[in-house]
């Protein structure tokens, strides 16, 4: 079943996205997900994205900010297989775990 993905960083280039899926699945722009940040990851030049301390002690009373949020697009009607050629560019499970989260996104 297809699913959407919350994507920052070098997976918001068409370009790329074309090299690994051989297609450029549905963009939705200025994505946000909030109580989250972006942090280098020791050893590698990309950043990461960590859970803020609100994201658990004061999500429902803390306002979202540009320090405690992430910028990204989300793809819509990725396939099962894709989603298995993301996590391998990203290295799932060295660093990295895929994670459901609640993404904002703007308004149509």
């Amino acid at each position: 079943k297809a699913t959407s993905c919350f994507v920052y960083g070098t997976l918001m280039s068409p370009d790329v996205l074309r090299t690994l899926l051989g297609r450029v699945p549905t963009m939705v722009p200025k994505a946000t997900l909030p109580h989250h940040s972006r942090h280098p990851v020791r050893g590698r030049v990309y950043p990461g994205v960590i859970p803020t301390l609100e994201s658990t002690a004061m999500r429902s009373v803390a306002p979202t900010t540009a320090k405690t949020s992430v910028q990204g697009i989300l793809l819509l009607g990725v396939t099962p297989l894709e989603m298995t050629y993301l996590d391998y560019f990203e290295d799932e499970g060295v660093g990295y775990t895929r994670s459901n989260v609640q993404v904002v996104v703007p308004r149509r």
